[in-house]
């Protein structure tokens, strides 16, 4: 087995539960900080916050998800 294949077998129930807020306003914490923002798109490495700014975060660098209440 291969080193991606094994990431993959990794985040894969993680990658189908954050499919699942995809729209939603988001908490993510890494190992560099926190980002808020809504969850635009779920990739197989990375997500994709966008709160005025795109951040795309690696799945490896995540501690944390937390659904949020939308701010407006």
């Amino acid at each position: 087995m291969t080193e991606a294949e094994a990431t993959g077998l990794v985040f894969a129930p993680f990658v189908k539960h954050l499919k699942q807020m995809v729209g939603a306003w988001v908490e993510v914490a890494t190992w560099n900080g926190t980002v808020h923002g809504r969850l635009q798109e779920v990739f197989s490495d990375h997500i994709l916050i966008e709160n005025g700014a795109r951040y795309h975060v690696r799945l490896a660098a995540v501690a944390y998800v937390r659904q949020k209440a939308d701010p407006r």
